[in-house]
């Protein structure tokens, strides 16, 4: 007992160690928005001396030149809007193939597999010369609609779907329930955690694609 204690002990002070390090720059990384411009620059310590708003004052008052707050609209807007489309098209895509009789579906879970493979950035610029073409530049949808559909999401929902047991979904059925009404109100509770973690991880990814934002922006 003294024994699984103390490994216990050992294990909790080497994961707070390892959290440290991994939380050790953005740690740095607030604390410094607090200092002023020159002990940004020559501080070598963790806390500021002089603790100061002027960075964040300087921040939100030049709106003209510096729109921050339009930034984190857009931000907001592409970022929830894309979250939504993947979701809601990964699920009717993964409940379809795991659920009803679609046509060629051994050669579509094939593809599945191998566009994971594909680096998206062989996908940008395709993109941005079929966006062009429909007039989609300098607008939202060339980061909104690429985001919807999410390869990972479809084939992790429809692995997940394939242990589910059915006789719930037939149950439904045999209350007079429509397809639609069983996967809403018994397999998307059932696939939250899959949802969940999905959703997640598209929430903080459009915060990073710079490289897909510039080029869906045409300068005027």
């Amino acid at each position: 007992m003294r024994t699984k204690n103390v490994n216990k002990i050992f294990l909790v002070i080497i994961a707070c160690i390892v959290a440290y390090i991994f939380l050790l720059p953005l740690m740095f990384m607030i604390f410094t928005s607090f200092k002023g411009i020159a002990e940004s620059v020559t501080s070598t310590t963790l806390l500021p001396k002089t603790w100061t708003m002027e960075n964040y004052q300087e921040l939100f008052r030049n709106t003209a030149t510096s729109p921050v707050m339009r930034w984190l609209g857009n931000t907001a807007v592409v970022t929830c809007a894309g979250t939504v489309l993947r979701i809601v098209t990964s699920v009717l895509a993964a409940y379809a193939l795991a659920r009803l009789p679609v046509p060629g579906k051994k050669f579509i879970l094939v593809a599945l597999v191998w566009a994971m493979a594909i680096p998206e950035i062989v996908t940008f610029f395709p993109l941005f010369y079929m966006f062009k073409q429909i007039g989609g530049l300098n607008t939202f949808w060339p980061l909104i609609l690429p985001s919807g559909s999410g390869v990972m999401c479809i084939y992790l929902i429809y692995q997940f779907l394939l242990a589910f047991p059915k006789e719930l979904e037939e149950a439904g059925f045999v209350e007079g329930a429509n397809v639609f009404q069983v996967l809403w109100h018994i397999v998307v509770p059932s696939v939250k955690p899959v949802i969940v973690t999905q959703a997640l991880y598209h929430l903080f990814r459009p915060v990073q694609q710079l490289s897909v934002a510039v080029p869906g922006h045409q300068q005027k």
